[in-house]
C-alpha cells in the first residue's frame, strides 16, 4: 500500500532522474501509440537524457510504501502521458 505524505512543485537545484520517464521506458513496447505532440514531449525528455534539468519545475512526491519512505520526482508532462495510457495502473 502507498500513502502519499506530501506533494510539491519545486524548481530543480540539480539534475534529477525522472521517475515517470523510467516508467515510460519500462512500459512502452510500441512507440507509435503516441500522438505527434506527445512524441515531441518524449523526444525532448530523451534528448535531455530522461533527466529533470537544473532550473526546471517538476513534481516531487514523498510517500510511504510498504513501511518505507520514498521520494519520487516527475516531469509533469511525462507523468500526464503515463496517466493517460494507464502505465501507473501496473504499479
Amino acid at each position: 500500500m502507498i500513502r502519499l505524505v506530501s506533494q510539491s512543485e519545486p524548481v530543480a537545484r540539480k539534475n534529477y532522474n525522472c521517475d515517470a520517464c523510467q516508467l515510460l521506458n519500462n512500459s512502452v513496447d510500441d512507440w507509435s501509440i503516441f500522438t505527434d505532440s506527445e512524441m515531441e514531449i518524449i523526444d525532448k525528455a530523451r534528448a535531455n537524457g530522461w533527466k529533470i534539468l537544473k532550473g526546471e519545475k517538476h513534481l516531487k512526491q514523498n510517500s510511504i510504501q510498504n513501511g518505507d519512505f520514498c521520494s519520487c520526482r516527475f516531469m509533469p508532462n511525462i507523468a500526464q502521458i503515463c496517466l493517460k495510457y494507464g502505465f501507473y495502473d501496473d504499479y
